[in-house]
């Protein structure tokens, strides 16, 4: 069974919903974390489940990461690149130096190279599937081909979306939707025919909750469906009345049944 919920009907259910609403547009910003001995210094910056954050770095380029991420990068950038490492998600607005190129480095098999753009990179450690989207300029991915174990590259035009899942080929470029462009920045979590194993990393990423699910038929609905403010009380709210399914909120835990 797939279960979908649509935008206008979780709109509509929110106000049966007693809760309170979270503030999901909110970012902290960031205090580096220095590395000691190493040669250059690297600064770390770190976000917690249920936290958002916001950085600049040494050249100006600023950045939002979002919850559960790491990025690592040098106190001063030095010689013909800025090279930073990109743990989770990030959305990126690039200063431009064409003669030093930011090179975004991620956990999976593939490098972003910038000259002055904004753009999204998402490259969770856990999920099977990391994937870059372009806003405007123009980006140079680095990707090493499976198959061949040649290393290639793809140039991405804005409105592009790049998508790398581990093991599998070939690489997909897709064009997404303008009206769910950098939603998560915005404040919005937007959910696409998403299987609900994805949803769940998700809700438990962005509101810092942990999920134990007793009813494996869970595993098998998808949401589509588009929230703002709610808080965890409430999506399960709505979910509770659109799908065969009962929770139980402890805490920081949630138990789906």
């Amino acid at each position: 069974a797939i279960i979908y919920i649509t935008s206008a009907a979780a709109i509509a259910l929110i106000f049966f919903v007693i809760g309170i609403k979270s503030n999901l547009t909110e970012f902290k910003v960031l205090t580096p974390i220095p590395a000691l001995n190493t040669a250059p210094i690297e600064n770390t910056l770190y976000t917690e489940r249920g936290v958002k954050g916001f950085l600049v770095l040494p050249d100006s380029t600023k950045g939002w990461l979002n919850s559960d991420s790491r990025l690592t990068y040098p106190e001063v950038f030095s010689g013909d690149t800025r090279n930073v490492q990109l743990v989770g998600e990030a959305y990126f607005e690039v200063r431009r130096d064409t003669l030093h190129p930011m090179i975004v480095n991620t956990n999976k098999n593939f490098s972003i190279e910038v000259l002055g753009t904004s753009f999204n990179v998402k490259c969770y450690d856990n999920d099977l599937t990391a994937e870059t989207t372009l806003y405007s300029g123009s980006i140079l991915m680095h990707y090493k081909n499976v198959t061949t174990a040649q290393n290639e590259t793809l140039l991405l035009k804005p409105n592009e979306s790049f998508t790398y899942t581990t093991g599998k080929i070939p690489v997909s470029v897709n064009y997404p939707k303008p009206e769910i462009k950098k939603e998560w920045k915005d404040g919005k979590l937007y959910f696409n025919n998403t299987p609900m194993t994805e949803v769940i990393k998700t809700l438990e990423r962005w509101h810092g909750t942990q999920f134990i699910v007793h009813n494996s038929n869970i595993y098998h609905y998808r949401l589509t469906a588009e929230f703002s403010s709610e808080s965890i009380v409430q999506i399960m709210e709505i979910m509770k009345i659109l799908m065969p399914i009962e929770y139980a909120c402890d805490n920081n835990v949630v138990t789906l049944k």
